[in-house]
Formats: structure tokens, sequence, C-alpha cells
């Protein structure tokens, strides 16, 4: 490399299916900025380079294939608190980004809360309303917001705090099933509903994607 730019905390996700065989990227991340950036696995460029000996090649081609095939079943989480105590999570692959809005900064639209989010509005959907949780942050100065992108336009789903992002084998336990759900699982020990995003949207909006493909054919 010719420079060191700068180090930051950043938000990883798998790399789609057609990425995953190139040994030397490790996964994807968004900037700051909105733009995608690949993230680089150093032991993936060593290998390709010949920069290890035969069997540190071999052992860690090894690790490499038991790894995906671990990876292959589980899922990337982003793990939010909804309400006072309620715990839900969203699928990493949905994340377009993550987003704070000062609480000032909601408008209506619709009659739906909604912000103005890069010279679009974008509509809000809180989730502890959305799924009962009761207690949310009402005095707090500021919205915890995951946005969802799809065809060019997004949505919010405002959260109370965002805890963590986890690679876990999720298992749907049966019967837990609910409107904007897709069941619940045991995260972190804890029993954790995972979040239908499309769907929540479609139950709130059934033609939001269907008026977002319309606007993008349209420009």
């Amino acid at each position: 490399m010719d420079e060191v730019n700068d180090a930051e905390e950043i938000v990883v996700k798998p790399l789609s299916k057609q990425l995953k065989g190139i040994q030397v990227y490790a996964g994807a991340t968004i900037m700051g900025d909105g733009h995608v950036a690949l993230i680089l696995d150093i032991p993936g460029l060593a290998q390709q380079s010949h920069a290890v000996s035969e069997m540190k090649e071999q052992s860690h081609s090894s690790a490499a294939s038991s790894t995906n095939a671990t990876a292959d079943e589980r899922n990337t989480l982003l793990v939010c608190r909804t309400g006072r105590e309620g715990r839900m999570a969203i699928p990493l692959s949905t994340v377009a980004r993550l987003e704070e809005f000062p609480r000032s900064s909601i408008e209506f639209a619709g009659g739906r809360e909604a912000v103005q989010y890069r010279g679009e509005i974008m509509p809000l959907l809180r989730l502890s309303e959305q799924f009962g949780a009761a207690g949310g942050d009402e005095e707090s100065a500021s919205l915890q917001v995951v946005v969802h992108t799809r065809a060019g336009r997004s949505v919010g789903l405002v959260v109370e705090q965002i805890l963590d992002i986890v690679e876990e084998n999720c298992v749907i336990q049966a019967g837990t099933r609910r409107a904007g759900t897709l069941g619940a699982a045991i995260l972190q020990q804890k029993v954790t509903e995972l979040v239908d995003v499309e769907g929540l949207v479609r139950q709130n909006d059934p033609s939001f994607f269907e008026e977002a493909v319309l606007a993008t054919a349209g420009a």
C-alpha cells in the first residue's frame, strides 16, 4: 500500500455469493460517504502471493473451507433494543446504513412520521410501536435508525438502541412467528425476534416497493 489514511469502526457485511470464492476479500462495508468498500483478507492475500509455505497454504485452505461451510449455516444479524426491554434482530443483509437523527428533524408525510434523507422523504417505522414494546425513549434527543433501501427508495426502522452485531446459527422456534417477523430464536442466550423487514414495510404500505420500482423506471 502507499499510505494509511485513517482507522475507523465499521459494520462488516458478508460478501455476495458471486464474490465469496475470491480469497483476497473478507467482506464489505458501507463508508461514511455511502460508498461500498471491500475489506482485504490478509491471509488470503499472502496465500495468493505464495508468501506462505505450502504447508501453511494447505492449512489455511482447509481452515477457510471449514469456515465457509460454517458461515453458510450462520446468519449475521443486527441486534437492537425496542422499548424498555424488547429485543429484536434485523438481518444485516437488509441494512443499508445506520443513521442518527435529531428528534427535531421528524416531519409528517401521508399522515406518517418521516425525515428528509438524501433529498428524499424517508418514512419512519418505530419498532416499539409496530410490535407493542412498551417504554420507547420518548425523551431521547435523537433517534437511532436502521435504513433499509430497495430500488432507490428508503425506509427507516427506529430502534431505542443498537446493541450488537452477531453471527450465529439461528434456529427459528416453531410457533413464534407473528406479523412483521420471521419468528423468534435464542441469540446470545436471550429470546430474540427476527424482523421481516420487507414484510413489515408491506404491512404498513402494500405498494411501497412497487412505487419504488415505478419511481426508478420513471427516472
